[in-house]
């Protein structure tokens, strides 16, 4: 199976940048112990400090999988549910070839 990647596109209401870190950072945590996740960052829109976007890079679709089903995930949801702005976009993305791969 081949690598599978997300860029997950996140706007924050208006004065919530620190209650959607401290609900990342706890999200984090969980993510250094799954084996299957291979990248997950967060970044800050430059010219829109309230749009988060999260890339991430797995081993394989199972790897996708079992992050999206764990409580973990359900956990950051719940907790970010009233810090969105909107809707978040999940881009499904299958890595070709450069550094890092």
């Amino acid at each position: 199976m081949s690598k599978t990647a997300i860029l997950a596109t996140l706007p924050i209401k208006e004065g919530e940048k620190d209650s959607f870190l401290a609900a990342f950072a706890a999200m984090e945590a969980q993510v250094e112990q799954e084996g299957g996740t291979e990248i997950y960052i967060l970044h800050w829109d430059r010219k829109d400090e309230n749009m988060a976007y999260i890339y991430e890079l797995y081993t394989d679709k199972d790897s996708f999988k079992a992050h999206g089903g764990s409580e973990a995930m359900q956990a950051f949801q719940v907790a970010i549910g009233g810090l969105l702005a909107g809707a978040p976009q999940l881009v499904g993305l299958t890595p070709e070839t450069g550094k890092g791969l």
